[in-house]
């Protein structure tokens, strides 16, 4: 028979030492790295669009030329407490039931969770949003059609509030 009528078998065994075996495994490893980076970037997308859609509404219904750096961390801040109601109606809901345990816990953590990193996001290295400081950049973003796609319009800057003692 000749060598290039041979049909390879891919149901074949291979050696766990093998080239083979190391490039199907550095394979693999690749394609897992990469959904998992697809993940995270869908997620970090996923938060931003969400605080730009409400600080979309914040500034909307305002008529301010520019907001001072204050002002913008003074919103994110106001952003970062959009759980508060939910977390009180838990710990209400836990204290009228009398019980120990408590009913929402996993949510309750979850949203301590959120608070908490994007707190220190913003103490910290500072906390991605549109810089709202320049009057065109305003306009810019009121103007926005609120499609990801279309982020690329207006500049994003970090901003940072110092932490308090």
């Amino acid at each position: 028979m000749p060598k290039g009528a041979r049909q390879k078998d891919s149901k074949k065994v291979l050696h766990p030492s093998s080239r083979k075996a190391g490039q199907l495994s550095r394979l693999d490893a690749h394609r897992e790295r990469v959904l998992k980076n697809r993940a995270k970037a869908t997620k970090d997308k996923r938060q931003v669009r969400s605080l730009l859609n409400w600080l979309h509404e914040q500034v909307a219904e305002t008529a301010e030329e520019a907001y001072s750096r204050d002002d913008v961390c003074d919103m994110i801040e106001e952003y970062i407490s959009r759980f508060d109601e939910e977390l009180e109606e838990i710990r209400l809901a836990a204290t009228l039931k009398g019980r120990q345990v408590r009913p929402h816990a996993a949510r309750e953590d979850a949203i301590r969770m959120v608070r908490e990193k994007e707190m220190r996001l913003l103490t910290g290295p500072g906390y991605e949003a549109p810089d709202l400081t320049e009057a065109k950049n305003l306009t810019a973003f009121r103007k926005w059609d609120k499609k990801q796609e279309h982020v690329h319009t207006f500049r994003m800057t970090k901003f940072r509030r110092a932490a308090e003692a």
